[in-house]
């Protein structure tokens, strides 16, 4: 299982500041985290918005802990 956190619009390679305790409480569990750009995502570039996200070689969990978004968002 994996929990894909929204990354901080300013740096992508952080994580949004409203959820630095729970990304760091999963980091602490070893649970293992993702970042994506809400952002790019919500400007249409998918693979932007997931070029931090690392391919699972085996159909697992995630979960997303991040800002809400619309249906067709969820959809992309």
């Amino acid at each position: 299982m994996r929990v894909l956190f929204c990354s901080d619009p300013l740096n992508d390679k952080r994580v949004d500041p409203d959820y630095e305790m729970e990304y760091k409480a999963a980091v602490e569990l070893g649970i293992e985290v993702e970042l994506f750009s809400l952002e790019s995502l919500l400007e249409g570039n998918l693979s932007k918005a997931l070029k931090r996200i690392s391919n699972a070689e085996t159909k697992e969990t995630i979960v997303y802990c991040g800002w809400m978004m619309k249906p067709e968002v969820y959809k992309k």
